[in-house]
Protein backbone atom coordinates (compact mmCIF):
# COMPACT_ATOMS: atom_id res chain seq x y z
CA UNK A 1 0.00 0.00 0.00
CA UNK A 2 3.01 2.14 1.19
CA UNK A 3 4.54 1.52 -1.94
CA UNK A 4 1.80 2.63 -4.76
CA UNK A 5 1.09 5.53 -2.68
CA UNK A 6 5.18 6.74 -3.01
CA UNK A 7 4.48 5.85 -6.64
CA UNK A 8 1.71 7.87 -7.02
CA UNK A 9 2.94 10.51 -5.36
CA UNK A 10 6.02 10.15 -7.77
CA UNK A 11 3.39 10.54 -10.68
CA UNK A 12 1.53 13.85 -9.38
CA UNK A 13 4.96 15.24 -8.36
CA UNK A 14 6.28 14.82 -12.04
CA UNK A 15 3.14 15.81 -13.77
CA UNK A 16 3.68 18.81 -11.59
CA UNK A 17 7.28 19.40 -12.62
CA UNK A 18 5.82 18.91 -16.66
CA UNK A 19 3.77 21.98 -16.29
CA UNK A 20 6.14 24.08 -14.61
CA UNK A 21 8.68 22.71 -17.33
CA UNK A 22 6.55 23.41 -20.09
CA UNK A 23 5.39 27.23 -18.61
CA UNK A 24 9.16 27.94 -18.38
CA UNK A 25 10.00 26.38 -21.75
CA UNK A 26 7.03 29.01 -23.67
CA UNK A 27 8.55 31.93 -21.40
CA UNK A 28 12.11 31.12 -22.98
CA UNK A 29 11.12 30.26 -26.15
CA UNK A 30 9.39 33.90 -26.09
CA UNK A 31 12.45 35.61 -24.87
CA UNK A 32 14.93 33.71 -27.53
CA UNK A 33 12.44 34.95 -30.60
CA UNK A 34 12.31 38.81 -28.76
CA UNK A 35 16.19 38.52 -29.03
CA UNK A 36 16.80 37.33 -32.15
CA UNK A 37 14.50 39.47 -33.55
CA UNK A 38 15.86 42.68 -32.21
CA UNK A 39 19.16 41.55 -33.12
CA UNK A 40 18.90 40.33 -37.06
CA UNK A 41 16.94 43.97 -36.93
CA UNK A 42 20.06 45.63 -36.21
CA UNK A 43 22.34 43.24 -38.64
CA UNK A 44 22.14 43.74 -42.45
CA UNK A 45 19.79 40.44 -42.43
CA UNK A 46 16.94 41.43 -44.67
CA UNK A 47 13.42 39.92 -43.84
CA UNK A 48 13.82 36.66 -44.72
CA UNK A 49 14.20 35.52 -40.49
CA UNK A 50 10.90 36.53 -39.92
CA UNK A 51 9.37 33.50 -41.55
CA UNK A 52 12.04 31.46 -39.94
CA UNK A 53 11.66 32.96 -36.21
CA UNK A 54 7.65 31.52 -36.73
CA UNK A 55 8.94 27.86 -37.23
CA UNK A 56 11.26 28.10 -34.12
CA UNK A 57 9.07 26.28 -32.11
CA UNK A 58 7.97 23.84 -34.91
CA UNK A 59 12.00 22.72 -34.14
CA UNK A 60 12.11 22.64 -31.14
CA UNK A 61 9.15 20.16 -31.31
CA UNK A 62 11.05 18.11 -33.81
CA UNK A 63 13.62 17.94 -31.54
CA UNK A 64 11.65 16.92 -28.43
CA UNK A 65 10.25 14.15 -30.25
CA UNK A 66 13.62 12.96 -31.55
CA UNK A 67 14.95 12.60 -28.28
CA UNK A 68 12.06 10.93 -26.72
CA UNK A 69 12.88 8.55 -30.02
CA UNK A 70 16.32 8.27 -29.13
CA UNK A 71 15.51 7.80 -25.67
CA UNK A 72 13.05 4.52 -26.75
CA UNK A 73 16.02 3.07 -28.67
CA UNK A 74 18.65 3.46 -25.76
CA UNK A 75 15.99 2.10 -23.74
CA UNK A 76 16.06 -1.29 -25.96
CA UNK A 77 12.56 -0.99 -27.18
CA UNK A 78 12.34 -1.66 -31.02
CA UNK A 79 10.49 0.34 -33.48
CA UNK A 80 8.62 -0.31 -36.54
CA UNK A 81 9.72 0.29 -39.99
CA UNK A 82 7.52 3.19 -40.34
CA UNK A 83 8.34 4.47 -37.04
CA UNK A 84 12.16 4.29 -38.11
CA UNK A 85 11.23 5.88 -41.68
CA UNK A 86 9.52 9.01 -39.84
CA UNK A 87 12.31 9.33 -37.69
CA UNK A 88 15.06 9.51 -40.33
CA UNK A 89 12.97 12.16 -42.06
CA UNK A 90 12.47 13.94 -39.41
CA UNK A 91 16.41 13.81 -38.60
CA UNK A 92 17.03 15.00 -42.39
CA UNK A 93 14.09 18.21 -41.46
CA UNK A 94 16.00 18.96 -38.41
CA UNK A 95 19.53 18.69 -39.72
CA UNK A 96 18.15 21.15 -42.41
CA UNK A 97 16.50 23.50 -40.43
CA UNK A 98 19.76 23.81 -37.71
CA UNK A 99 21.90 24.85 -40.61
CA UNK A 100 19.37 27.78 -41.36
CA UNK A 101 19.69 28.57 -37.57
CA UNK A 102 23.28 28.45 -37.45
CA UNK A 103 23.76 30.39 -40.59
CA UNK A 104 21.18 32.92 -39.77
CA UNK A 105 23.13 33.25 -36.13
CA UNK A 106 26.80 33.96 -38.36
CA UNK A 107 24.78 37.22 -39.67
CA UNK A 108 24.45 38.63 -36.05
CA UNK A 109 27.59 41.24 -35.46
CA UNK A 110 27.10 41.45 -31.57
CA UNK A 111 29.31 39.09 -29.87
CA UNK A 112 27.02 39.64 -26.48
CA UNK A 113 24.15 39.60 -28.03
CA UNK A 114 24.80 36.26 -29.60
CA UNK A 115 26.18 34.58 -26.46
CA UNK A 116 22.25 35.00 -24.92
CA UNK A 117 20.66 33.69 -28.14
CA UNK A 118 22.82 30.43 -27.46
CA UNK A 119 22.55 30.38 -23.95
CA UNK A 120 18.44 30.92 -24.31
CA UNK A 121 18.97 27.61 -26.81
CA UNK A 122 20.66 25.47 -24.55
CA UNK A 123 18.05 26.60 -21.66
CA UNK A 124 15.36 25.07 -23.52
CA UNK A 125 17.54 21.85 -24.74
CA UNK A 126 18.09 21.62 -21.05
CA UNK A 127 14.43 21.67 -20.09
CA UNK A 128 13.24 19.67 -22.94
CA UNK A 129 15.23 17.00 -21.30
CA UNK A 130 13.95 17.65 -18.46
CA UNK A 131 10.91 17.09 -20.03
CA UNK A 132 11.62 13.56 -21.00
CA UNK A 133 12.87 12.93 -17.42
CA UNK A 134 9.51 13.74 -15.63
CA UNK A 135 7.67 11.59 -18.88
CA UNK A 136 10.13 8.63 -17.66
CA UNK A 137 9.39 8.85 -14.00
CA UNK A 138 5.74 8.78 -14.54
CA UNK A 139 6.03 5.71 -16.81
CA UNK A 140 8.29 3.87 -14.59
CA UNK A 141 5.93 4.71 -12.08
CA UNK A 142 2.82 3.61 -13.48
CA UNK A 143 4.26 0.13 -14.52
CA UNK A 144 5.37 -0.31 -10.97
CA UNK A 145 2.14 0.22 -9.87
CA UNK A 146 0.57 -2.49 -12.64
CA UNK A 147 2.75 -4.61 -10.88
CA UNK A 148 1.92 -3.79 -7.54
CA UNK A 149 -1.46 -4.71 -8.52
CA UNK A 150 -0.96 -7.85 -10.03
CA UNK A 151 0.68 -8.96 -6.95
CA UNK A 152 -2.26 -7.49 -4.50
CA UNK A 153 -4.54 -10.05 -6.77
CA UNK A 154 -2.39 -13.04 -5.60
CA UNK A 155 -1.25 -11.66 -1.99
CA UNK A 156 -2.65 -13.82 0.50
CA UNK A 157 -4.96 -12.68 3.53
CA UNK A 158 -2.03 -14.34 5.78
CA UNK A 159 0.50 -11.91 4.27
CA UNK A 160 -2.23 -8.66 4.52
CA UNK A 161 -2.35 -9.35 8.19
CA UNK A 162 1.70 -9.41 8.13
CA UNK A 163 1.66 -5.79 6.58
CA UNK A 164 -1.35 -4.46 9.02
CA UNK A 165 0.42 -5.64 12.09
CA UNK A 166 3.62 -4.15 10.44
CA UNK A 167 1.87 -0.81 10.23
CA UNK A 168 0.79 -0.73 13.78
CA UNK A 169 4.13 -1.63 15.10
CA UNK A 170 5.37 1.49 13.47
CA UNK A 171 2.65 3.39 14.93
CA UNK A 172 2.98 2.37 18.33
CA UNK A 173 7.08 2.70 17.91
CA UNK A 174 6.74 6.24 17.20
CA UNK A 175 4.05 6.70 20.48
CA UNK A 176 6.47 4.81 22.71
CA UNK A 177 9.20 7.92 21.26
CA UNK A 178 6.77 10.18 21.81
CA UNK A 179 6.60 9.28 25.62
CA UNK A 180 10.62 8.75 25.94
CA UNK A 181 11.00 12.55 24.52
CA UNK A 182 8.59 13.37 27.28
CA UNK A 183 10.09 11.22 29.95
CA UNK A 184 6.95 9.85 30.86
CA UNK A 185 5.10 6.39 30.50
CA UNK A 186 3.56 5.73 27.24
CA UNK A 187 0.60 4.59 29.60
CA UNK A 188 -1.55 2.94 26.35
CA UNK A 189 -4.83 1.79 28.44
CA UNK A 190 -7.43 4.61 28.35
CA UNK A 191 -9.09 4.64 31.76
CA UNK A 192 -12.31 5.85 32.82
CA UNK A 193 -10.61 8.47 34.53
CA UNK A 194 -8.20 9.63 31.86
CA UNK A 195 -8.05 12.88 30.73
CA UNK A 196 -7.86 12.15 26.86
CA UNK A 197 -8.17 14.98 24.21
CA UNK A 198 -11.73 15.01 22.62
CA UNK A 199 -12.11 15.45 18.76
CA UNK A 200 -13.87 19.38 20.23
CA UNK A 201 -10.68 20.00 21.81
CA UNK A 202 -7.88 19.42 19.13
CA UNK A 203 -10.14 20.80 16.53
CA UNK A 204 -9.65 24.01 18.43
CA UNK A 205 -5.83 23.67 19.14
CA UNK A 206 -6.26 23.77 15.07
CA UNK A 207 -7.66 26.93 15.12
CA UNK A 208 -5.22 28.95 17.33
CA UNK A 209 -2.68 27.49 15.25
CA UNK A 210 -3.93 28.38 11.93
CA UNK A 211 -4.47 31.69 13.40
CA UNK A 212 -1.49 32.27 14.78
CA UNK A 213 0.67 30.27 11.99
CA UNK A 214 -1.57 30.86 8.77
CA UNK A 215 1.26 29.50 6.64
CA UNK A 216 1.59 26.24 7.82
CA UNK A 217 0.01 24.45 5.06
CA UNK A 218 1.15 26.86 2.62
CA UNK A 219 3.59 24.53 0.98
CA UNK A 220 4.01 22.41 -2.54
CA UNK A 221 3.52 19.23 -0.29
CA UNK A 222 0.40 20.11 0.19
CA UNK A 223 -0.42 20.49 -3.05
CA UNK A 224 1.03 17.07 -4.14
CA UNK A 225 -0.33 15.15 -0.81
CA UNK A 226 -2.87 16.96 0.40
CA UNK A 227 -2.99 18.38 4.41
CA UNK A 228 -1.49 16.32 6.84
CA UNK A 229 -4.42 13.43 8.32
CA UNK A 230 -4.77 13.48 12.35
CA UNK A 231 -4.63 9.82 13.45
CA UNK A 232 -5.89 9.79 17.27
CA UNK A 233 -4.13 6.68 19.39
CA UNK A 234 -3.67 5.38 22.75
CA UNK A 235 -0.46 6.50 24.91
CA UNK A 236 0.80 9.59 26.18
CA UNK A 237 2.97 12.20 24.94
CA UNK A 238 3.45 14.93 22.48
CA UNK A 239 1.86 14.48 19.10
CA UNK A 240 4.15 13.67 16.08
CA UNK A 241 4.72 14.03 12.66
CA UNK A 242 4.82 10.64 10.59
CA UNK A 243 6.44 11.77 7.36
CA UNK A 244 5.40 8.72 5.24
CA UNK A 245 1.53 8.16 5.66
CA UNK A 246 1.63 12.08 6.20
CA UNK A 247 -0.10 11.64 9.22
CA UNK A 248 -0.33 13.55 12.40
CA UNK A 249 -0.20 11.19 15.30
CA UNK A 250 -1.81 12.32 18.22
CA UNK A 251 -1.42 10.63 21.82
CA UNK A 252 -4.66 10.54 23.15
CA UNK A 253 -3.03 11.49 26.77
CA UNK A 254 -1.40 14.75 26.15
CA UNK A 255 1.72 15.65 27.97
CA UNK A 256 0.99 17.47 31.45
CA UNK A 257 -2.55 17.81 29.92
CA UNK A 258 -1.55 20.75 28.35
CA UNK A 259 -3.19 19.67 24.68
CA UNK A 260 -2.15 23.05 22.91
CA UNK A 261 1.61 22.28 23.59
CA UNK A 262 0.68 18.71 22.17
CA UNK A 263 -0.61 19.88 18.97
CA UNK A 264 1.91 22.39 18.35
CA UNK A 265 4.84 19.77 19.01
CA UNK A 266 3.77 17.70 16.20
CA UNK A 267 2.85 20.79 13.75
CA UNK A 268 6.25 22.42 14.12
CA UNK A 269 7.80 18.80 13.20
CA UNK A 270 5.36 18.83 10.50
CA UNK A 271 6.60 22.28 9.41
CA UNK A 272 10.42 21.94 9.43
CA UNK A 273 9.71 18.38 7.60
CA UNK A 274 8.24 20.17 4.27
CA UNK A 275 11.10 22.72 4.88
CA UNK A 276 12.98 20.96 2.04
CA UNK A 277 15.38 24.46 1.83
CA UNK A 278 16.07 24.23 5.43
CA UNK A 279 14.97 28.03 5.40
CA UNK A 280 13.64 28.06 8.93
CA UNK A 281 16.06 26.25 10.69
CA UNK A 282 18.80 27.76 8.70
CA UNK A 283 18.08 31.55 9.59
CA UNK A 284 16.59 30.03 13.32
CA UNK A 285 20.17 29.02 13.72
CA UNK A 286 21.48 33.18 12.90
CA UNK A 287 20.13 34.13 15.56
CA UNK A 288 22.95 35.39 18.15
CA UNK A 289 20.89 33.02 21.32
CA UNK A 290 21.27 30.06 18.51
CA UNK A 291 24.15 30.75 17.27
CA UNK A 292 26.66 28.45 19.64
CA UNK A 293 24.31 25.29 18.47
CA UNK A 294 25.76 22.62 16.66
CA UNK A 295 23.78 19.77 16.41
CA UNK A 296 20.96 19.82 13.89
CA UNK A 297 19.28 17.95 16.32
CA UNK A 298 19.84 20.33 19.55
CA UNK A 299 19.19 23.30 17.16
CA UNK A 300 15.27 21.53 15.98
CA UNK A 301 14.34 20.38 19.26
CA UNK A 302 15.64 24.19 20.75
CA UNK A 303 12.52 25.59 17.94
CA UNK A 304 10.22 22.78 18.49
CA UNK A 305 10.40 24.08 22.08
CA UNK A 306 9.87 27.62 21.62
CA UNK A 307 7.17 27.32 18.71
CA UNK A 308 4.84 25.61 22.14
CA UNK A 309 5.83 28.78 23.89
CA UNK A 310 4.71 30.93 21.14
CA UNK A 311 1.60 29.14 20.71
CA UNK A 312 0.87 28.40 24.51
CA UNK A 313 1.98 31.85 25.78
CA UNK A 314 3.24 34.34 23.55
CA UNK A 315 -0.46 33.83 22.19
CA UNK A 316 -1.84 35.03 25.11
CA UNK A 317 0.23 37.99 25.65
CA UNK A 318 2.53 36.60 27.90
CA UNK A 319 6.09 37.98 26.67
CA UNK A 320 8.02 35.12 27.46
CA UNK A 321 10.26 34.69 24.28
CA UNK A 322 13.55 36.76 24.39
CA UNK A 323 13.62 39.63 22.02
CA UNK A 324 15.45 38.58 19.14
CA UNK A 325 13.55 35.33 18.99
CA UNK A 326 10.06 36.81 19.66
CA UNK A 327 10.70 39.11 16.36
CA UNK A 328 12.05 36.22 14.33
CA UNK A 329 8.58 34.23 14.80
CA UNK A 330 6.86 37.26 14.29
CA UNK A 331 8.71 37.51 10.98
CA UNK A 332 8.59 34.36 9.56
CA UNK A 333 5.39 32.77 11.29
CA UNK A 334 3.38 35.29 12.91
CA UNK A 335 0.25 36.73 10.73
CA UNK A 336 1.35 40.23 9.53
CA UNK A 337 1.09 43.05 11.77
CA UNK A 338 -0.12 45.49 9.26
CA UNK A 339 -2.60 43.55 7.64
CA UNK A 340 -6.38 42.10 8.93
CA UNK A 341 -7.07 39.01 10.50
CA UNK A 342 -8.32 36.23 8.12
CA UNK A 343 -9.92 32.93 8.85
CA UNK A 344 -7.78 30.07 7.14
CA UNK A 345 -10.04 28.88 4.65
CA UNK A 346 -10.34 32.67 3.23
CA UNK A 347 -6.43 32.97 3.30
CA UNK A 348 -5.72 34.10 -0.28
CA UNK A 349 -3.04 30.52 -0.93
CA UNK A 350 -6.36 28.43 0.75
CA UNK A 351 -8.80 29.76 -2.46
CA UNK A 352 -8.05 28.81 -5.74
CA UNK A 353 -8.99 31.13 -8.59
CA UNK A 354 -12.15 29.59 -9.37
CA UNK A 355 -13.70 29.56 -5.85
CA UNK A 356 -12.31 32.68 -4.76
CA UNK A 357 -13.75 34.39 -7.85
CA UNK A 358 -17.46 32.08 -7.18
CA UNK A 359 -17.35 33.54 -3.51
CA UNK A 360 -16.91 37.01 -4.57
CA UNK A 361 -20.04 36.78 -6.99
CA UNK A 362 -21.95 36.09 -4.37
CA UNK A 363 -20.87 38.53 -2.32
CA UNK A 364 -21.52 41.12 -4.98
CA UNK A 365 -24.97 39.65 -5.69
CA UNK A 366 -25.54 40.18 -1.67
CA UNK A 367 -24.76 43.76 -1.80
CA UNK A 368 -26.61 44.67 -4.56
CA UNK A 369 -29.92 42.42 -3.02
CA UNK A 370 -29.43 45.46 -0.04
CA UNK A 371 -26.53 44.27 2.86
CA UNK A 372 -29.19 45.48 5.86
CA UNK A 373 -30.15 41.91 5.32
CA UNK A 374 -27.23 40.20 5.62
CA UNK A 375 -26.80 37.67 8.68
CA UNK A 376 -22.95 38.95 10.44
CA UNK A 377 -21.71 36.10 9.18
CA UNK A 378 -22.34 36.78 5.44
CA UNK A 379 -20.63 40.55 6.17
CA UNK A 380 -17.90 39.46 7.79
CA UNK A 381 -16.74 37.20 4.74
CA UNK A 382 -18.18 39.80 2.81
CA UNK A 383 -15.60 42.05 4.47
CA UNK A 384 -12.69 39.87 3.73
CA UNK A 385 -13.43 39.21 0.16
CA UNK A 386 -13.69 42.79 -0.76
CA UNK A 387 -10.79 43.85 1.14
CA UNK A 388 -9.27 40.85 -0.86
CA UNK A 389 -10.12 42.76 -4.12
CA UNK A 390 -9.10 45.81 -2.58
CA UNK A 391 -12.12 47.48 -2.39
CA UNK A 392 -11.21 48.71 1.55
CA UNK A 393 -14.15 51.55 1.55
CA UNK A 394 -16.67 48.53 1.18
CA UNK A 395 -15.19 46.60 3.58
CA UNK A 396 -14.86 48.82 6.01
CA UNK A 397 -18.67 49.16 5.80
CA UNK A 398 -19.31 45.88 6.01
CA UNK A 399 -17.66 45.54 9.37
CA UNK A 400 -19.62 48.83 10.94
CA UNK A 401 -22.30 47.51 10.03
CA UNK A 402 -22.03 44.36 12.20
CA UNK A 403 -20.65 46.64 14.69
CA UNK A 404 -23.75 48.53 15.16
CA UNK A 405 -25.39 45.81 15.81
CA UNK A 406 -23.75 45.47 19.30
CA UNK A 407 -22.77 41.75 19.41
CA UNK A 408 -19.86 42.03 17.01
CA UNK A 409 -16.54 39.80 17.45
CA UNK A 410 -13.73 41.06 19.09
CA UNK A 411 -11.80 40.67 15.26
CA UNK A 412 -14.03 42.84 13.82
CA UNK A 413 -13.28 45.66 15.65
CA UNK A 414 -10.05 44.75 15.18
CA UNK A 415 -10.03 44.78 11.34
CA UNK A 416 -12.03 47.56 11.74
CA UNK A 417 -8.68 49.26 12.75
CA UNK A 418 -6.52 48.03 10.69
CA UNK A 419 -8.59 48.95 7.52
CA UNK A 420 -9.56 52.36 8.91
CA UNK A 421 -5.65 52.66 9.33
CA UNK A 422 -5.06 52.09 5.33
CA UNK A 423 -7.71 54.50 4.79
CA UNK A 424 -6.13 57.02 6.52
CA UNK A 425 -9.32 57.28 8.81
CA UNK A 426 -7.46 58.12 12.29
CA UNK A 427 -10.01 58.71 14.57
CA UNK A 428 -11.73 55.56 13.24
CA UNK A 429 -8.66 53.11 13.52
CA UNK A 430 -8.43 54.62 16.83
CA UNK A 431 -11.84 53.58 18.25
CA UNK A 432 -11.37 50.21 16.16
CA UNK A 433 -8.31 49.52 17.88
CA UNK A 434 -9.49 50.27 21.54
CA UNK A 435 -12.46 48.87 21.37
CA UNK A 436 -10.79 45.75 20.15
CA UNK A 437 -8.39 45.96 23.42
CA UNK A 438 -11.19 46.26 25.92
CA UNK A 439 -12.88 42.87 24.59
CA UNK A 440 -9.86 41.02 24.36
CA UNK A 441 -6.88 43.04 26.33
CA UNK A 442 -4.52 39.68 26.95
CA UNK A 443 -3.30 38.42 23.42
CA UNK A 444 -0.63 38.90 21.34
CA UNK A 445 -3.02 40.93 18.82
CA UNK A 446 -4.01 42.98 21.84
CA UNK A 447 -0.28 43.71 21.97
CA UNK A 448 -0.21 44.52 18.18
CA UNK A 449 -3.13 46.68 18.70
CA UNK A 450 -1.88 49.10 21.43
CA UNK A 451 1.33 49.52 19.29
CA UNK A 452 -0.78 50.75 16.00
CA UNK A 453 -2.20 52.83 18.52
CA UNK A 454 1.01 54.43 19.52
CA UNK A 455 1.96 54.99 15.70
CA UNK A 456 -1.72 56.23 15.24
Amino acid sequence: MIKRSCCKKKIETSKIGVRKTEQEIITQQQERKELLQSLLERSASGGSYIKFLDHLEELDNMTLESLRVKRTISNGAFLTVEQKRSHVEREKKIQKEVQWYNSLLGSIKEREGLLEVKKAGDKITANLNMLLDYEQTIEKAEEEIKQIKKQHQEISPLEIQSKVQKELEKIRDLVRLSSRRCHCECNPLVLEESKCLTFQTINECFERILEFDPKIFYNDRVTIFGKPQVLMTPGAGNALYDWENNFLIVPLNAYGNNAMASIAAGIIEYRLDVDESRYLLTTYNQLSENKNIRSSTALKGQLIKDYITWMTSEYKGFRILKKEIKQWFEREIAPSKNEIYTPASYQIFNLNKEEYQKQLSEAEEMVKEGIESCSDQQLWINSILFYQKGELSEALRFLEIIASRKQAQPMVYYNIGQIASKLNMRQAAQNGFTEYIKRNPQSWWAKNAQERLGRL
